[in-house]
């Protein structure tokens, strides 16, 4: 016996270490079962987020599925997409050709510009030709016209011709042995009764006339009115909207003249849309190569986004027995080192 209490006495503070370290390894436990306890609410929230965000995924990937499938369907959009393409690139070509000619547009617009040319010069010959002949002939017309309707003898023909007859009549004009005065004053009354009654009204005519011939062919320009203005003005204007060559208001010879020094670009614009039209119209070909495994792939994500679903559904629904398991481990970690620590 007393060998016996020996030994036991001898293993006693072994013992007691032993009790010392479990009671530390039961601390340790009850803290690590606390923290675990702490993390298990934002798991059970990660599970729910990740179950929502796999419902969302699901059926997006149904609506994509249903487009797909859909009327019309993906691979008709894409063959819609490659005919544009073509059409578009046959319209190009065609306008290709028609700028080509023959004859060709540029050959158009130089004609275009050199018959703006000639219509210039033309022009230019008119103006010069009124400017020296027509319009002082005009106004000379008009002027000895309204001369010889109010002007004194001999520029005015009326009155010239009525003094003719009255000296006439008194026969200053008589041949020796012809006509008597009297004679003569009778003879003459009707000539001049139609002088007064017919020639006067008709050189007056005419004078008017002239005079507004003359004032329609000199009036100013009316942009607002084109009828109302002079003939030599309304020339004036057309030859200016030939030979312009203000930058802000260019004639028809500058303008046809930046136009042919644009032809080429114009050309080449459409050379380059021509090549950027076949390399869309081969892209969409290539493209519309692949479609056919489009929709088998998509089939293949919804089935696994509903594999997916179904698992977070289930693991879902395990999150709350084990949130309620961890806290039951926890309250028994905690007893188990209150336990020790009385032990």
């Amino acid at each position: 016996l007393a060998d016996g209490l020996d030994q036991l006495n001898g293993q006693v503070p072994a013992l007691v270490d032993g009790v010392g370290q479990l009671d530390a390894g039961g601390t340790e436990l009850s803290d690590g079962l606390n923290q675990l306890d702490a993390q298990v609410p934002a798991l059970v929230s990660g599970v729910g987020q990740l179950d929502d965000g796999a419902q969302q995924l699901q059926a997006g990937l149904l609506q994509l599925q249903g487009s797909l499938n859909g009327s019309p369907t993906y691979a008709d959009g894409v063959a819609q997409l490659v005919d544009g393409a073509k059409q578009v690139e046959d319209g190009l070509k065609q306008l290709k050709a028609q700028l080509a000619g023959p004859p060709s547009l540029q050959q158009g617009v130089d004609a275009l510009l050199a018959g703006a040319n000639q219509v210039s010069a033309g022009l230019n010959d008119l103006e010069a030709g009124l400017d020296a002949r027509f319009g002082p002939g005009l106004q000379k017309l008009a002027d000895d016209l309204e001369a010889a309707d109010t002007g004194a003898p001999p520029e005015g023909l009326a009155d010239t011709l009525l003094l003719v007859i009255d000296q006439t009549k008194d026969g200053e004009f008589a041949a020796p042995g012809h006509n008597s005065p009297p004679d003569c004053q009778a003879g003459f009354f009707t000539m001049e009764t139609t002088v007064h009654t017919t020639v006067r009204d008709n050189i007056n005519q005419a004078a008017t006339g002239a005079n507004a011939l003359n004032d329609g062919y000199i009036a100013p320009f009316d942009p607002a009115n084109p009828a109302n203005s002079g003939i030599r003005a309304t020339i004036k204007a057309i030859s200016d909207g030939v030979d312009s060559t203000d930058p802000a208001n260019p004639g028809l010879v500058a303008g046809l003249t930046q136009l042919q020094s644009r032809v080429p670009q114009l050309v080449g614009g459409v050379d380059q849309l021509l090549a950027g039209a076949t390399l869309l119209r081969e892209g969409l070909e290539q493209f519309q190569s692949s479609t056919a495994a489009v929709p088998g792939g998509v089939d293949q994500l919804v089935a696994g986004a509903n594999q997916l679903a179904d698992g977070l559904s289930q693991l879902s629904g395990q999150t709350g027995p084990l949130a309620s398991g961890v806290d039951q481990l926890a309250d028994g970690g905690n007893q188990l080192a209150a336990g020790l620590d009385e032990l």
